[in-house]
């Protein structure tokens, strides 16, 4: 599935979208983003799997992490 994810929030976004409605945040929809978006979408929340810096607490494709 192709998404946009928010660099900010991770928050995910109507593709073709480039400020996240969510908090104002840069999406991208490049390869290492949908990479991303697409395993936090299957469950996962090793940070270090998904590629990012700390840990994923309290995440929804709708709001992001809180």
């Amino acid at each position: 599935m192709k998404v946009n994810l928010c660099c900010d929030c991770l928050a995910i976004n109507e593709h073709g979208i480039n400020t996240c409605p969510k908090c104002g945040g840069d999406s991208c929809w490049c390869g290492s983003c949908q990479r991303t978006a697409n395993l936090l979408l299957e469950g996962v929340r090793d940070y270090k799997k998904l590629g990012l810096l700390s840990p994923v607490t309290d995440w929804n494709p709708e709001t992001g992490i809180k």
